[in-house]
């Protein structure tokens, strides 16, 4: 998908949930490019949430600003 709106940006920021689903939880369905538990496959594993969540919004905005240009 294309670029995110800034709001969408500080919730993947900040929760590390993706909007894309990249990677699914394997079910019965879903055999393929998935991840079994425990993993979560709509947390990007490259995304350090957890160290951003204290980040404020205005910085969350710069680095979304930076990042776009």
């Amino acid at each position: 998908m294309g670029p995110r709106t800034p709001a969408e940006n500080t919730q993947i920021m900040r929760t590390g949930v993706g909007f894309d689903k990249v990677h699914p939880m394997c079910s019965v369905t879903v055999t393929k490019s998935c991840l079994p538990p425990p993993f979560k496959g709509e947390l990007p594993k490259i995304m350090p949430w957890p160290a951003n969540q204290s980040i404020t919004d205005h910085d969350l905005d710069a680095v979304y600003e930076y990042l776009m240009n």
